[in-house]
């Protein structure tokens, strides 16, 4: 098992816990109440334009991406469009 704490794209939001095991990773954004967070993932972190929104949620919650065995790399970022 791997942690991670990293702070995101956008200032207000960071993630917290982040988890990587054998199966699952996943990880808390934490950010602003009553402000609605979108986890995007890209397997190229050079690119600007290939992040794909994944999950919604109004802050704090948990991520979970259970299918990590299928993923060479993934890198995920949390933005907010408020």
């Amino acid at each position: 098992m791997a942690a991670a704490t990293a702070t995101l794209a956008d200032g207000t939001a960071n993630a917290r816990r982040g988890i990587l095991n054998g199966t699952s990773f996943w990880f808390q954004v934490c950010g602003l109440t009553n402000r609605a967070y979108i986890v995007q993932t890209s397997a190229n972190l050079n690119s600007t334009t290939n992040w794909h929104p994944i999950f919604t949620n109004y802050a704090s919650y948990f991520y979970t991406n259970f299918s990590r065995r299928n993923d060479r790399q993934r890198f995920y970022r949390s933005i907010t469009n408020n």
